[in-house]
């Protein structure tokens, strides 16, 4: 089945006696563990979509600048598909504790998430990646900077 989120076309199949659903994008496979392809379809529809709308919120709020849809889209999928693949492995490890593979709010405040956005800003500008990525994630330029020299020095121990 072929999945449209704006610009961005997923593949999303079952085997016939297969318990996993794969969802294929850009050349790489996810799976999704223990999933039927409808209810994975309507996961992946709803969730994209929360995603999209907080930075809709966000950089309409900071940026009154044009929003560039096909960088949301790739954004928003690319952390779209990072959460899917993480609850569903963690559905199945962790069984007794009841994940899902829906998106959470709280999510958006994990510096996995946050660092999504930043390397993705900053590989396709690389001259104003810090106003960009302060404007998704809903900093002022100067606690954004802070927050970047605290990730540096986590990422440099």
């Amino acid at each position: 089945m072929i999945v449209n989120l704006d610009n961005i076309q997923l593949v999303v199949s079952k085997k016939i006696f297969g318990a996993n659903v794969e969802i294929e994008y850009n050349g790489r496979t996810i799976f999704v563990l223990n999933e039927t392809v409808s209810r994975t379809t309507e996961v992946l529809k709803s969730n994209y979509e929360k995603i999209k709308q907080h930075y809709i919120a966000n950089l309409t709020k900071n940026n009154p600048s044009e929003i560039k849809l096909e960088e949301l889209s790739a954004i928003s999928a690319k952390i779209l598909l990072h959460y899917i693949q993480q609850y569903s492995e963690w559905k199945e490890y962790y069984k007794k504790s009841n994940y899902d593979i829906l998106f959470y709010e709280k999510d958006f405040g994990h510096p996995d998430t946050k660092d999504m956005v930043i390397f993705y800003l900053r590989e396709k500008h690389p001259t104003d990646w810090k106003a960009l990525s302060a404007n998704y994630i809903n900093m002022d330029s100067e606690t954004f900077d802070k927050y970047w020299m605290n990730r540096e020095l986590y990422f440099n121990k």
